[in-house]
């Protein structure tokens, strides 16, 4: 597991999340992979290579790597530079969730509405009843 993925597992537990609890460990996940979307797309890049690998890669395979997607000469300093700016901005808008107060529970579907919730007739919808004369 790289660095960056236990920076973040250890950011969930210090926010009240549970990480022997998989349901709200799979709502933290896509709460991340949906935050790696928005990242600008220089550290999004990089940052979704170390999130999605199963086990960590040396930074001189990511600097490797990332040069052959950039199509440029990268050094390591750039790449711990973007893992720690990406870390940061993550940390940032996963900081503001309480994880001990994620439902893991399926959610009660939503009520469908009843003839009488539902909508006024008439003229309240801008419609005028019809009038007989």
């Amino acid at each position: 597991m790289h660095a960056i993925r236990q920076r973040l597992y250890r950011l969930f537990v210090q926010l009240g999340g549970n990480l022997a609890d998989d349901a709200q460990v799979r709502v933290f996940d896509r709460c991340v992979e949906g935050q790696l979307l928005l990242l600008p797309p220089k550290v999004k890049l990089v940052l979704e290579r170390t999130w999605f690998e199963p086990e960590a890669s040396p930074y001189r395979l990511l600097v490797k790597w990332l040069a052959r997607q950039e199509g440029g000469h990268l050094t390591e300093a750039t790449v711990r530079q973007r893992l720690s700016r990406g870390a940061r901005l993550l940390e940032e808008a996963l900081s503001g969730k309480p994880w001990d107060a994620v439902s893991t529970r399926s959610r009660p579907a939503p009520r469908r509405p009843t003839s009488a919730s539902g909508p006024p007739r008439g003229s309240s919808r801008g419609v005028s009843p019809p009038t007989r004369g």
